[in-house]
């Protein structure tokens, strides 16, 4: 699992921090959910997990969507850009949530069965999550259905604070997981 939460920890990164040539993306979302996809594989490979073969599903639409994304930023769409971009994203940040709930969901359940005490930690941690990708996902939203630059900027940087927040805790997971395989 170490191996498995370790990826996911990396393709998170890899999403929120993304890195362009101009219009062309040197590591591209689509990307990014495939080493998550391959992460949550992992993870089922060692202990099957309902939460995480749901979160499996999702993470294939995702990167499904990821290179139609793609394909619209090289090819500078800008027409078709404008009119997917009004559903793809709140769709796209509506999955990344599930896939976020699933993906803690799952982790809970096996940490469970580890420790008690960090499982309280992080259950009030996927509280937070959830409330606060549920606030962006309303700002996204109205940002898009009632332009303004301020609340745009806003619920960007709402976002990136919850991605690293995200990441923090998929790292601190994995760290719990090291210290299982040094014990055994």
């Amino acid at each position: 699992m170490y191996k498995g939460f370790n990826k996911i920890f990396w393709g998170y990164l890899f999403l929120t921090f993304k890195i362009n040539l101009g219009p062309i993306p040197i590591l591209p979302a689509f990307v990014s959910w495939i080493i998550i996809f391959n992460g949550i594989n992992i993870i089922l490979s060692e202990k099957d997990n309902e939460n995480f073969r749901r979160a499996k599903a999702l993470v294939f639409f995702q990167i499904f969507l990821g290179l139609i994304e793609m394909a619209i930023g090289i090819f500078q769409l800008q027409i078709v850009q404008d009119r997917i971009f009004l559903y793809m994203t709140p769709v796209g940040l509506v999955l990344n949530l599930i896939v976020y709930y699933f993906i803690l969901e799952g982790s809970i359940d096996f940490i469970l069965e580890m420790d008690s005490y960090f499982y309280s930690s992080l259950n009030s941690t996927l509280k937070n999550i959830i409330i606060f990708n549920v606030i962006f996902i309303l700002i996204i939203t109205g940002a898009l259905a009632f332009p303004h630059d301020g609340i745009l900027i806003f619920g960007m940087i709402l976002i990136v604070i919850m991605q690293i927040v995200f990441i923090y805790w998929v790292r601190k997971v994995r760290n719990r997981f090291e210290v299982k395989i040094l014990e055994e």
